[in-house]
């Protein structure tokens, strides 16, 4: 994730309310982690919203998609929470 657009993230802070990030892989290091610090660092009062696996050791295997089904990162759940957000 480096280099890090921070200038254009600035930016969206200020026009957004909401912002959401969607990573197919744990919610450490990654995408989300970054948004979260530098939201923190320019004191962002919207909502940031991460999908993202959760960081615990996982017993069960499958397909790509029945794993992000099954951790809520399927298509279905994340837009049902985008109209959730929304709809506030």
């Amino acid at each position: 994730m480096k280099p890090f657009d921070l200038k254009t993230f600035k930016k969206i802070c200020k026009k957004y309310k909401i912002i959401i990030s969607i990573e197919d892989h744990s919610e450490i290091g990654g995408l989300g982690s970054i948004l979260r610090e530098e939201a923190f660092y320019n004191k962002y009062k919207g909502n940031l919203v991460n999908f993202s696996l959760k960081d615990k050791f996982f017993n069960d295997y499958g397909s790509q998609a029945s794993l992000l089904k099954k951790h809520g990162i399927s298509e279905e759940k994340i837009l049902k929470k985008i109209y959730r957000l929304i709809k506030k």
